[in-house]
């Protein structure tokens, strides 16, 4: 059997069933974790947790496998969080009601 052949028969992603299950479990799991109030020290961990996590990805695919450097990530992030923080304070209102106009108004919708 020649070696095109041998190739056409390979799968394209050589996965273990058991895996797959892992994985949706663990999604799952996830997309429950905020339903089962798990309290509020645990939430904000796992907020944090993926919140940098996303950060992380980011950075390496800008600069890990394209090269470039980019200071925006690091701006942004900065940017959004103090902003998040203070905009609410300003207005007079507690944190939490004044995030989501915070975040309208910095990315321009109001």
């Amino acid at each position: 059997m020649s070696d095109l052949n041998l190739a056409k028969q390979e799968p394209v992603f050589n996965t273990n069933k058991s895996m797959v299950y892992v994985l949706f479990g663990f999604l799952g799991f996830l997309i429950l974790f905020p339903v089962l109030s798990p309290g509020q020290f645990l939430l904000h961990l796992m907020i944090m947790i993926f919140m940098h996590a996303v950060i992380s990805q980011s950075w390496n695919i800008i600069g890990g496998f394209s090269g470039q450097i980019s200071l925006g990530h690091g701006a942004f992030f900065g940017i959004g969080g103090s902003f998040g923080l203070q905009f609410p304070t300003l207005q007079g209102q507690p944190h939490l009601l004044g995030v989501r106009p915070s975040n309208r108004w910095l990315i321009g919708l109001d």
